[in-house]
């Protein structure tokens, strides 16, 4: 038979090395065909605003090479005044690819009792972002409007 057979056990690969794919490389442009990392844990995003008050936030990840795709969990147990602005999402598990105005987003949805939709990011070069409301309400500032459960998800592309 062709190839590498396990009949039990796993491949591990030294540090610095992976699975190399150039044999297929057929895109003018492309810098790395290695695949060189995976992994899968658990992180604990932060979420800060005046006037809030917050529950236990829960998050878990999956880094496949230099793609990482996060799901998450916020909770909100009191909202600020109409004056008040939601702060920073912080805590992303990896830096976010440094790229001039090319914010990675994703989605959030409130799903405790309005089912509002919100952008989340990560800014780049960085473990930060925000979470911005969907609805044109406050100019899609940085606001959360209920208590509540807010799940989301992001894929985003690290350094």
């Amino acid at each position: 038979a062709n190839g590498l057979t396990l009949t039990d056990g796993n491949v591990v690969v030294a540090n610095g090395h992976g699975i190399d794919f150039s044999a297929t490389g057929n895109i003018s442009g492309t810098s790395s065909e290695l695949l060189a990392d995976y992994e899968e844990g658990t992180w604990t995003p932060g979420l800060d605003g005046s006037g809030y008050t917050f529950g236990t936030h829960t998050g878990t990840y999956v880094k496949v090479g230099r793609v990482c795709t996060v799901v998450g969990k916020l909770v909100v147990n009191g909202v600020g005044t109409n004056t008040s602005t939601m702060g920073s999402l912080s805590g992303y598990p990896f830096t976010a690819l440094n790229t001039t105005n090319q914010f990675q987003v994703g989605v959030a949805r409130e799903i405790t009792t309005t089912g509002r939709m919100y952008v989340v990011q990560v800014n780049v070069n960085n473990t930060t972002g925000g979470i911005n409301s969907m609805d044109g309400i406050a100019s899609g500032s940085n606001e959360i409007f209920t208590t509540g459960e807010y799940a989301f998800s992001l894929t985003y592309i690290t350094t």
